[in-house]
């Protein structure tokens, strides 16, 4: 799977106007059965490595030895530590409609509490609730 990905990667665009834009994803479902994330790559998947700054000299290589390769883990390593943007807009959103309107209607205060909870919830990210009386 990985040495199809890294050879999408090496077909060229052909420069037409519309290799030039990032095209927003029409996909019909059906379209989409029976392909490998093989298919879903192409040349421009490759600037994600100039974007990041992320060493390829990997991608040269057969991706049985990338675990030897410097350059992969380096990139591994990077990409670890990114977060999934959706994510945390996700849980800002879910925290907002929470508790919008049932606290405070006064904004500073929603804002303040905003900040707070959002420091709590850095501060211990696997909190969970436990019954005081039984546990």
């Amino acid at each position: 799977m990985k040495a199809l990905m890294v050879s999408a990667m090496e077909v060229e665009a052909d420069g037409s106007e519309d290799d030039r834009q990032i095209p927003r994803a029409q996909v019909e479902f059906a379209s989409v059965i029976g392909k490998t994330v093989a298919d879903f790559a192409t040349a421009n998947s490759r600037s994600i490595f100039e974007r990041l700054n992320l060493p390829s000299g990997f991608l040269d290589v057969a991706p049985e030895e990338w675990e030897d390769c410097e350059d992969f883990r380096k990139a591994a390593e990077t990409v670890q530590c990114l977060h999934v943007v959706n994510d945390h807009a996700e849980r800002g959103v879910a925290l907002i409609q929470k508790i919008n309107g049932s606290i405070t209607h006064d904004e500073e205060q929603l804002q303040f509490l905003v900040r707070v909870v959002d420091d709590h919830r850095r501060r211990y990210p696997d909190a969970l609730k436990r019954n005081v009386a039984g546990q």
